[in-house]
């Protein structure tokens, strides 16, 4: 039917817009409730100890890191920088003088885990790491025979350039952890050092998992360091964040063929790890 007035035409609009717009807010709280139970909060003291120029300093604090569970026993991924230092001792190495020596180094204890809808704080350990990716892994202890959410790295998707990406991550304790989602588009691909996926928008805390608009897990978004060395003498980035065109660090989705192959290793070192430490707690005293 051809629609003769502009009023008509109006009014037509208005019940075309809303539906799409209707449709994609409707997916994107699916995906939320979907895969929010899955997202945790990491919690710990972190001491900080670092040595550059001849100067020391030493701090302690506490920190809320945002994680993923990647087996349903407890098995949970985050950014391996945030509890290591990994990156940010790689960047900073860079910005000392060559006759320089520069030393940082994180250390992590009193490891608390929040899970969703749970008024319990579970202890947790480190049980693996990968400074190439810069992910780390933290075992839930405590849960018995519970199974927890989680997330599925084991498909194929990849990230397409020009696609709208969803990651997800939690607000602090202030704010009851409460699940949000952030949205952004990939707008480039690069091959190296590693294939990987820039994005641009909000989606930007590494160590969590990256989905389509379709609920497809894409991969996971990590640091991903240049290498490169440059020529303004500052070392291997020869400044903390270099130029627009060439910085020396970014956050980039890694697809999951790449991120499935380090959780199955970090799900066989945590239970390496348990039994060790289920052996220590045994032993009697001064052996």
């Amino acid at each position: 039917m051809l629609l003769r007035t502009p009023l008509a035409a109006l009014a037509a609009l208005t019940l075309i817009l809303p539906a799409g717009a209707d449709d994609e807010g409707a997916a994107l709280k699916a995906l939320l409730e979907k895969h929010a139970p899955s997202i945790v909060t990491v919690r710990c003291v972190l001491k900080t100890e670092i040595s550059v120029m001849g100067q020391s300093q030493d701090n302690e604090s506490r920190a809320n890191i945002p994680g993923v569970v990647v087996d349903a026993s407890g098995l949970v991924m985050i950014s391996g920088s945030q509890i290591n230092g990994g990156k940010i001792r790689e960047m900073l190495s860079g910005m000392v003088p060559p006759d320089q020596e520069l030393s940082l180094k994180i250390t992590p204890s009193e490891l608390k885990v929040v899970i969703e809808g749970d008024e319990k704080q579970y202890e947790g350990f480190i049980a693996a790491s990968d400074a190439r990716l810069d992910l780390a892994f933290v075992q839930i202890e405590g849960l018995g025979d519970r199974a927890l959410t989680a997330v599925d790295f084991t498909g194929d998707a990849q990230p397409e350039v020009g696609q709208h990406v969803v990651a997800l991550t939690r607000l602090g304790e202030g704010f009851d952890y409460a699940p949000r989602f952030e949205r952004g588009r990939v707008n480039g691909k690069i091959k190296k050092p590693r294939k990987a996926w820039t994005v641009d928008g909000g989606v930007e805390v590494a160590g969590l998992p990256v989905f389509g608009h379709d609920g497809a897990t894409l991969g996971v978004m990590t640091l991903v360091s240049s290498g490169v060395k440059t020529e303004s003498g500052g070392g291997m980035f020869g400044g903390m964040f270099g130029d627009d065109s060439d910085p020396p660090m970014i956050t980039a989705v890694v697809p999951n063929k790449v991120v499935r192959g380090v959780i199955e290793q970090a799900k066989v070192r945590a239970v390496e790890v348990a039994k060790e430490r289920a052996e220590g707690a045994a032993a009697p005293e001064g052996e």
